[in-house]
């Protein structure tokens, strides 16, 4: 019988913050920005490119 209310507003706090949750968007949905730079080390770590391309390519860029 004490459990009931206690029950309820529980359930209703839950919802509460699944709604949010869902509504509310995070930083991880949110895309994140491709400079080309970021492009060039994703290629390297990948193992796209060697160093010395990635070296190259680095320096046309300018960093």
């Amino acid at each position: 019988m004490m459990f009931g209310p206690l029950l309820m507003i529980l359930a209703i706090v839950a919802a509460i913050v699944l709604a949010r949750w869902l509504v509310t968007p995070s930083q991880a949905h949110q895309p994140q920005v491709q400079t080309p730079l970021n492009i060039l080390k994703t290629r390297f770590a990948r193992g796209e490119i060697d160093k010395h391309d990635h070296e190259d390519r680095r320096r046309t860029l300018g960093d």
